[in-house]
């Protein structure tokens, strides 16, 4: 399971943003944001999170599941596990090309629609 800070930093890198950059769109200090993804502040308040999370577009409630501030079902987390599971088996199956022409980040949504496809498609064979 990935950690807040590894959460953080991999959504500031992927939308391409400095630490500065960070700041300056979420108010949030880039020391202070660096602390969080280095793993030194574990429990950031609620209002960083939303701010951080209006900043990269990140969903809120995902956000707080990842800092532990929200626990999903057991089933809930089985079926993100099975559709993350599907996913990455749809863009390593050279059959299945849709999922290699994917690039950048690609949401929940679109991962269990391409997971669905696959599963479909297996099923088919």
């Amino acid at each position: 399971m990935m950690t807040l800070g590894e959460y953080l930093k991999k959504a500031r890198l992927e939308h391409r943003l400095s630490l500065r950059q960070a700041e300056e769109l979420s108010g949030v200090s880039n020391a202070y944001i660096s602390l969080i993804e280095n793993g030194i502040r574990k429990d950031p308040h609620p209002n960083i999170l939303k701010s951080l999370a209006k900043a990269y577009n990140l969903d809120i409630r995902e956000m707080m599941r990842v800092a532990g501030y929200l626990e999903e079902k057991p089933s809930e987390r089985d079926e993100k596990a099975e559709i993350e599971r599907l996913y990455r088996a749809a863009i390593s199956d050279p059959a299945f090309s849709y999922g290699r022409r994917s690039k950048g980040n690609i949401d929940d949504q679109t991962k269990k629609l391409i997971a669905t496809m696959y599963r479909k498609l297996k099923e088919r064979r």
